[in-house]
């Protein structure tokens, strides 16, 4: 499993990397493992553009992933659901 990935997706909008193209690139090393992801979209849209950068950033990271995954599973407050 890989676990923390909105911390990498952080670190890749800080230095200016795209994280997608960087998992699109490198799909053999985590195409058959189970990837951990936070959703940070919801909320208020932050003032600073990082932030706003980073957001944006991951819910696209996001969307790559789920597209390719075989199942998607959303846990929100402790309850799991299979959204693919």
């Amino acid at each position: 499993a890989v676990y923390g990935t909105e911390g990498f997706v952080l670190e890749c909008a800080s230095a200016g990397m795209d994280a997608t193209d960087f998992f699109r690139e490198n799909k053999k090393f985590w195409q058959e493992k189970v990837i951990i992801i936070t959703d940070v979209s919801q909320g208020i849209v932050p003032i600073d553009k990082k932030t706003r950068a980073f957001r944006e950033m991951n819910g696209r990271l996001m969307l790559y992933l789920a597209g390719e995954a075989d199942e998607v599973h959303r846990i929100f407050c402790g309850l799991g659901k299979r959204v693919k």
